[in-house]
């Protein structure tokens, strides 16, 4: 006999605020296939063995000021320090476009972003980017770049496009 507990946490909600404590799992990203502004549980898409990121053990506060508005702020523990992720983001809505602004600490660089997810007539349009910049000596700078088209038919079929641009050549952070 064996138990696996994938999330345990403590969670107040009402109508304006909601707090959230222990493992759970904080999706900042807005496009379907690549996600910089996802900086709590950044993961290669061609890693298809885990169907479900496992979370992060975090704390979590969302303010809701209205109804097409929110400001999110959150912890991701991990026992160091210089692996540790604070952020927080604002979103809203403006000419029928959802809008999202970051900025927080990921490792040992600062992060500060942004994303939107709206429609050109009929074509979705997503897209979101992130900056990532050393606090200390150490390290380079690096720009996550990402926008996706998306259409769909009425019987069910659809059409993606997406284009990711990353400064640094690679995937490191």
């Amino acid at each position: 006999f064996s138990v696996i507990a994938d999330r345990l946490y403590y969670d107040y909600t009402s109508d304006k605020v909601q707090f959230r404590a222990g493992r759970q799992r904080i999706n900042w990203g807005i496009n379907t296939t690549w996600n910089p502004n996802d900086i709590f549980n950044s993961y290669n898409i061609y890693d298809f063995d885990y169907e479900e990121r496992e979370g992060s053990d975090a704390l979590r506060f969302k303010l809701f000021p209205n109804y097409y508005s929110s400001f999110d702020i959150a912890y991701k523990f991990t026992g160091d320090f210089n692996r540790d992720v604070f952020a927080a983001m604002y979103k809203f809505n403006k000419k029928d476009y959802d809008i999202q602004l970051l900025a927080g600490k990921i490792g040992e660089k600062i992060a500060v972003g942004g994303g939107w997810a709206g429609s050109i007539k009929l074509i979705g349009f997503k897209g979101e980017v992130t900056y990532f910049i050393p606090y200390t000596s150490q390290g380079n700078h690096n720009v996550s770049f990402s926008t996706a088209l998306d259409y769909s038919w009425s019987n069910g079929s659809g059409l993606m496009a997406t284009y990711l641009f990353n400064s640094s050549g690679g995937n490191d952070l």
